[in-house]
């Protein structure tokens, strides 16, 4: 839809800064430290930011597409949302600890990710499309299951993230565990935060 419909709702500038510059930056980023250090931390670093640069692609055809677009788009957002959110996790494990997290902790990870595939490829999630504001109406009862799961992980890296503080044995390796929980903890709060506010302002 026009681009006056789109400003009347948010700012322009606000939107493109929010998504273009972090995606690509976080890509070039991640690929550059992969390639130099071909860490296991680094790997699921970049799945993080590959998977964020995709949510942030779609999150901008949500905002700008024409109807069938933004249907579309919206109605994938949370597959990729959920993947950055489990392999978050993944990073600070693998970033702290040097070496993988163990296989059930991926499984049981990777099992949040089941009823967002599930009700995405169902078509249970976005049902309507509402033409005179051009957006895309959501189901409710599967409307708040990605930011419960956002808040589980939140939690868990919090978790994971002191008890390491406390068993790590020197400054530095404190230093390691409290700069990588706080940035993977910012990043994903960003997300579960700006829902819960606009969802409060909104209600």
């Amino acid at each position: 839809y026009g681009l006056h419909t789109l400003e009347q709702q948010i700012s322009l500038e606000l939107l493109l800064w929010s998504h273009v510059p972090t995606a690509i930056i976080g890509i070039l980023f991640a690929l550059f430290l992969y390639h130099h250090t071909r860490t296991l931390s680094s790997l699921y670093l970049l799945f993080t930011a590959i998977a964020f640069g995709i949510w942030s692609y779609l999150s901008l055809v949500s905002w700008s597409g024409d109807g069938k677009e933004i249907m579309f788009a919206w109605s994938i957002l949370d597959v990729f949302s959920g993947a950055f959110t489990i392999f978050t996790y993944w990073f600070l494990y693998a970033f702290v600890k040097g070496k993988d997290l163990p296989f059930w902790q991926k499984i049981v990870s990777l099992l949040f990710l089941v009823p967002i595939l599930i009700y995405t490829f169902l078509s249970r999630n976005i049902d309507t499309y509402y033409n005179p504001e051009a957006l895309a109406l959501e189901v409710n009862s599967v409307l708040f299951y990605l930011q419960y799961t956002q808040y589980i992980f939140l939690f868990l890296l919090f978790i994971f993230m002191m008890r390491e503080y406390r068993k790590a044995q020197n400054i530095n390796q404190k230093k390691k565990v409290l700069l990588g929980g706080v940035g993977t903890i910012l990043f994903l709060s960003t997300f579960a935060l700006v829902f819960l506010v606009t969802n409060l302002l909104l209600y």
